[in-house]
């Protein structure tokens, strides 16, 4: 027999006037006559959102979301860069804008160009797919 436990709406701990929405999902059993669950917990924006989650979780029509981590590093940095650029002045030259960035001295450009090195445009396609 499995026992159902039904969504909850609580409000947020970490900022003020968002909401979390408390979900437990069965997960494989230890023995036969025993359930276990996994705590889930859903941070919402707002009041609206998380209502519409927990109802959807309630009424079986929607899996709980998944957050995704976003890359911290922009597109430019993804694609790298080259030393070089602005003639005798120390610079960095990023492959996919073609943007040139003066940089204080010759050591910071090969710093930034060993911390960003330039992709192949394979790479760099499946990053950004």
């Amino acid at each position: 027999m499995s026992i159902t436990i039904p969504a909850s709406i609580r409000p947020s701990i970490k900022f003020n006037g968002a909401y979390e929405v408390i979900h437990y999902a069965p997960i494989a059993p230890y023995s036969s006559h025993l359930d276990c669950y996994r705590k889930t917990v859903i941070p919402c924006a707002n009041l609206a959102t998380a209502r519409t989650i927990k109802r959807d979780l309630n009424e079986g029509r929607a899996p709980a979301p998944v957050a995704v981590e976003p890359s911290p590093l922009t597109a430019e940095q993804l694609g790298g860069c080259l030393t070089g650029g602005c003639g005798y002045d120390p610079a960095v030259t990023w492959i996919v804008t073609g943007r040139v960035e003066r940089v204080h001295n010759w050591a910071t450009a090969r710093n930034l160009k060993r911390n960003y090195p330039a992709q192949s445009e394979q790479v760099f396609a499946s990053v950004l797919a």
